[in-house]
């Protein structure tokens, strides 16, 4: 879950890592973000670090801020209808971000009062602007007449097809290392690719199990962290499931532990191999999105920044299937985290009214077209001198 409390402000700080930095001075292009992250220049980073820096340079005192006013939630936070990891974990740090994108109806807004403490006497360390009239809370009152028809948390085909994933996943890779067969194990890494990528559709949900189904690529499993130069031992039992694969492939197959080890690792490796192609062409690394460096606009809407930092592939988002495993339906998916990937689709009209009425443009394009964008935005030494949209 600290993929998933990293993910509702992931462009900011995304955006900070694609732009050329100054040893000392943060160069960003985004207007109102003016402060250098803690901990930037550590040599090794991960998502607790993120937030210990988060913490850090939002200065709560403790406390959480939404817009400006800290809260305290201490005694809500086991009480959360969408679990107790979210609060937990952003103790001490702004959640604007993340309580506006989670919430789509008005009733977190309502019980917020209760929890009030003070108001904010520092601005949000943050650009991003959620005007009641912009476009992301116009769009918001536009999808709650729909999302209020549609089952609330996960639908039952997502849930399916990530079970029936993981079914396939260990039967597969128990026959690959019983016969030690390298190219079953290719197929069994191809399915454990699109079991975590599925399991990425849990993350912003309530607290799950299908969320963990994550874990079991080694992508979160972390056994030390680094904070201020120093390794200290950090081991949590979710650091455990990246094994269960290979305890089941050994328990069931009869071969012996080092061929299991092998098969193993190959799999695991395979399934990196998928999940890379696919994450790093997903929506964001293309010259026609906005990186930091670039002109930006002068609304910094969260929902604008959003779409112009997203351009969707259009093969994927004609699946829902695909849309599951591969990350699609990208950027409604940033706009409506908490929406089962099996249902954004019912969005689309609504986010198209919208962009038309703010003259946004939603940007897609074929697969191979992101994957060439890529490595044509490696390729890029110069910055987008105009805004998008211009």
């Amino acid at each position: 879950m600290v993929v998933a409390a990293a993910a509702a402000a992931v462009l900011l700080f995304k955006c900070l890592s694609m732009a050329p930095q100054a040893d000392d001075i943060l160069q960003s292009s985004l207007p109102g973000l003016w402060k250098y992250p803690t901990y930037k220049k550590q040599p090794v980073k991960y998502a607790e670090i993120w937030m210990e820096c988060k913490k850090i340079d939002d200065n709560t005192d403790g406390l959480w801020r939404v817009h400006d006013g800290f809260y305290d939630f201490t005694e809500w936070v086991y009480k959360h209808p969408g679990g107790s990891d979210w609060l937990s974990i952003t103790k001490g740090s702004d959640i604007t971000e993340a309580f506006e994108v989670h919430h789509v109806t008005k009733t977190a807004e309502y019980l917020l009062k209760q929890f009030f403490v003070r108001p904010a006497t520092e601005p949000r360390n943050s650009p991003y602007t959620f005007m009641d009239d912009g476009f992301y809370h116009t769009l918001k009152r536009k999808a709650q007449p729909i999302l209020a028809q549609l089952p609330p948390g996960p639908s039952a085909q997502s849930k399916l097809c990530s079970d029936l994933l993981l079914a396939a996943f260990l039967l597969l890779s128990t026959v690959a290392n019983a016969t030690y067969n390298f190219k079953l194990g290719v197929l069994a890494g191809f399915i454990l690719n699109f079991l975590v990528v599925s399991a990425h559709n849990f993350f912003h949900m309530k607290d799950n199990f299908r969320m963990y189904y994550f874990d079991l690529s080694f992508l979160t499993s972390r056994l030390y962290l680094t904070v201020q130069g120093k390794l200290k031992p950090s081991l949590r039992k979710e650091d455990l499931i990246p094994f269960i694969p290979l305890f089941v492939m050994y328990a069931y197959s009869g071969a012996t532990f080092i061929n299991t080890f092998i098969m193993w690792c190959w799999i695991v490796l395979i399934a990196s191999f998928f999940f890379s192609l696919n994450g790093f062409n997903a929506a964001h690394h293309h010259p026609e999105n906005f990186h930091d460096g670039d002109a930006p606009r002068a609304d910094c809407d969260w929902g604008i920044c959003q779409v112009d930092a997203v351009k969707d592939r259009t093969e994927v988002n004609n699946s829902k299937f695909l849309v599951l495993v591969t990350f699609g339906d990208h950027c409604l998916h940033h706009l409506f985290p908490t929406i089962d990937h099996w249902h954004l689709h019912h969005l689309y009209p609504v986010f198209y009214e919208t962009c038309k009425e703010f003259g946004i443009t939603y940007k897609s394009g074929t697969v191979l077209d992101l994957l060439k964008g890529q490595f044509l935005q490696l390729a890029k030494n110069e910055p987008n001198r105009n805004p998008p949209g211009k």
